[in-house]
């Protein structure tokens, strides 16, 4: 670790000390988890690695490969860090941790809505379909007269 890099951990484990979504994996990675309490689906968590050049020449990495994410589709994953890297070039040559967070905290509705979970509206969709049916069965069954 470079000074520039001890210097940026001191910062973020101070200021994230109470904070039970930020977690620090080793010197030169860590992890914030954006949790909503209203869908697990809609939580997802970032892992930002500081390169050996970090900050001086190399951007920190970010990703959202991790298997908390697994919810999230390929595509979607790409929109998120793409939204994340189109603010590199105001961070560049800075420590950007605690930026990248906080810009994520401060868009993260924009970022939830990037999670389509299709497969939760299928769902849905089915259980609804399956509900009309048996709304109309329950019609027609009463209406049938029994025969004798």
């Amino acid at each position: 670790m470079n000074e520039d890099q001890t210097d940026e951990q001191e910062v973020l484990l101070s200021i994230y000390e109470d904070d039970e979504n930020f977690k620090q994996i080793s010197d030169t990675i860590y992890c914030y988890k954006f949790v909503c309490d209203e869908n697990d689906l809609q939580s997802f968590m970032i892992q930002i690695t500081w390169p050996k050049d970090y900050p001086e020449s190399d951007n920190a990495l970010v990703d959202l490969d991790s298997f908390f994410n697994s919810h999230i589709k390929a595509h979607e994953k790409e929109q998120m860090l793409e939204k994340i890297r189109s603010q590199y070039d105001d961070w560049a040559g800075m420590a950007m941790t605690f930026n990248i967070v906080n810009y994520v905290m401060d868009n993260v509705e924009e970022f939830r809505q990037l999670i389509k979970n299709e497969n939760v509206v299928e769902r849905e969709d089915k259980e609804s379909v399956a509900l009309e049916k048996k709304e109309k069965s329950t019609d027609c069954d009463s209406a049938l007269i029994p025969l004798l």
